[in-house]
């Protein structure tokens, strides 16, 4: 590996965040993603909710404009990740999108993941926008969940992990 790809590699890693949590917006760890903002990630998840002719992108198992349209394909459109084979499924994101964070740590844009289903029935991602209170138990997610519509605005308690895609300091 080239220095010059190790280090996309390792940019890449440190921006996702996951169960912990990750931070979606910068590079990406195997593969190269254009760097963008905490703010253009969340416009961008936000899109879904209206995409389908005014209704949110449906769940399932197909694509939507390149992307996997579940959970994972929704944070990898979100985060502008790469569109192959639908983009990366939430172990692809853990394991080569992000890198961990302290939960305390997190920021807008950031990722919470569920990489095995310990908190869910199956492996699940969902975009960090912001705490409820200071306590930093519960959140604030945008997200598209099995069975519902791409989301934000409920809160719900954080995942015990974090993981993120911006480049470590």
């Amino acid at each position: 590996m080239t220095t010059s790809r190790a280090s996309r590699a390792a940019a890449v890693a440190a921006a996702l965040i996951g169960l912990g949590v990750l931070s979606c917006p910068a590079a990406v760890a195997q593969e190269t993603a254009p760097h963008i903002s905490r703010a253009d990630l969340i416009a961008r998840a936000k899109t879904w909710l209206t995409a389908d002719n005014g209704k949110p992108v449906p769940y399932g198992s197909g694509l939507w404009g390149g992307y996997r349209q579940d959970c994972s394909g929704y944070v990898s459109m979100a985060a502008v990740l790469p569109k192959k084979e639908g983009g990366p499924n939430t172990i692809g994101l853990y394991d080569n999108f992000t890198t961990a964070i302290n939960k305390q740590d997190v920021q807008t844009g950031d990722l919470f993941i569920d990489r095995i289903g310990q908190t869910t029935e199956q492996a699940a991602v969902v975009i960090f926008e912001k705490w409820v209170d200071g306590s930093k138990t519960r959140y604030w997610p945008t997200n598209n969940a099995a069975g519902m519509a791409p989301t934000t605005g409920s809160s719900t308690t954080a995942p015990p992990a974090a993981r993120s895609t911006r480049p470590a300091s």
